[in-house]
């Protein structure tokens, strides 16, 4: 097999467009008048030399001598999981798809060319930029996503928790005006949309489920259109840009009453806490998709406001919240004053750290 150098996204030269084609037609949502192109994204990253080995005449310029030198490099300069970081680049500057080939290829030699996109892409890497805004995309259950920055980048948690959704969708004995088995659409509400992985796994995973997706940056909605349309589904999901407001209330109309379930990956990490956040969080990606406020809840709580209002019966919410939410959560919706809420924490699941990172609630009827 032959390596080959693909287009490649080009985000440390100061500027980072994306392309959203406006002749698939999405449901409510008029692409070039709601998500028109996007302005130029700066980021903190130079193209300039910094001194790092070189790739002049007696460099040792195969595959495994390259990842060798930026392995080390990085290690010396503190960057997190060195290893990984300069495969995946490599990777992507050959035009690879998995790690086995570059083992396979190891001895095969890089051109200047690719010498010299490998340098400038790890120059981003030692300025603390992630590796998938540096790639420009990213593997989410089984597909490939484009990553831009400063759209927030999901995380293994964020797959754990599609499979949570998964688990729970209704199913025909649940609905109580028709029979989902005969052609009911499956209507989920996911509350910052970001890139889109979320709604869209669960599109490509369940053939039932049609989405509707709201984030508060133009920039996330233009990404999760962009993805959507590359994932050829566009048709069944509307990415509608507005923002929840603290009574749980949204500025824009949704396009439905009620849905059969809502998820969300909220910013939910305590304020005081921003500060321990590693720099290629802090440096580029959004952090009002991380802030949660003083207790981490600022937009949990809206977010229990607009379920209540917005799931049916027997409704479910599942969000991904801190460790320490789960039983806030379920003291504050025991509380009096949320009496009318009619929301019940049915369970709280663990991530792969075994700490409680997701929590389950139905919507009940009154009593």
């Amino acid at each position: 097999m032959a390596f080959s150098i693909r287009a490649l996204a080009r985000p440390c030269l100061g500027l980072m467009e994306m392309s959203v084609s406006s002749r698939i037609p999405m449901r409510s949502v008029e692409l070039s008048k709601e998500f028109p192109p996007s302005a130029p994204v700066p980021v903190r990253c130079s193209s300039t030399q910094t001194g790092v080995p070189g790739t002049g005449a007696g460099a040792a310029n195969t595959i495994a001598a390259v990842l060798e030198k930026w392995e080390s490099k990085f290690k010396d300069e503190g960057i997190s999981e060195p290893k990984d970081s300069i495969r995946n680049i490599v990777l992507h500057v050959m035009g690879g798809q998995t790690f086995t080939e570059l083992d396979r290829h190891s001895q095969t030699e890089m051109t200047e060319e690719e010498l010299k996109e490998t340098d400038r892409l790890c120059e981003c890497r030692l300025a603390r930029m992630p590796v998938q805004y540096i790639i420009g995309e990213w593997d989410f259950r089984g597909m490939t996503l484009k990553m831009v920055p400063p759209v927030f980048i999901p995380r293994p948690e964020t797959e754990e928790l599609v499979g949570l959704v998964g688990a729970v969708l209704p199913h025909s004995i649940e609905c109580e005006n028709c029979t989902i088995a005969e052609g009911c659409h499956i209507n989920i509400l996911e509350v910052g949309s970001g890139s889109g992985a979320i709604s869209l796994a669960l599109i490509k995973e369940h053939s039932k489920v049609y989405c509707t997706a709201i984030d508060q940056s133009t920039t996330a909605c233009r990404l999760t259109v962009e993805n959507a349309l590359d994932q050829g589904f566009a048709k069944r999901i509307n990415v509608i840009h507005a923002k929840l407001a603290e009574d749980g209330s949204f500025n824009k109309s949704l396009g439905h009453e009620k849905f059969d379930l809502i998820v969300s990956n909220p910013p939910y990490v305590p304020s005081k806490d921003m500060l321990t956040l590693a720099p290629e969080i802090k440096l580029y990606e959004d952090l009002r998709a991380l802030d949660g406020g003083a207790d981490g809840l600022r937009v949990v709580k809206p977010l229990l406001r607009a379920a209540s209002r917005l799931l049916r019966h027997k409704g479910r919410l599942l969000m991904e919240v801190d460790p320490s939410h789960p039983e806030a959560i379920k003291q504050w919706i025991s509380e009096d004053a949320q009496s009318d809420l009619r929301l019940r924490l049915e369970a709280i699941h663990q991530d792969f750290s075994h700490k409680p990172r997701y929590v389950q609630l139905i919507k009940m009827k009154m009593a």
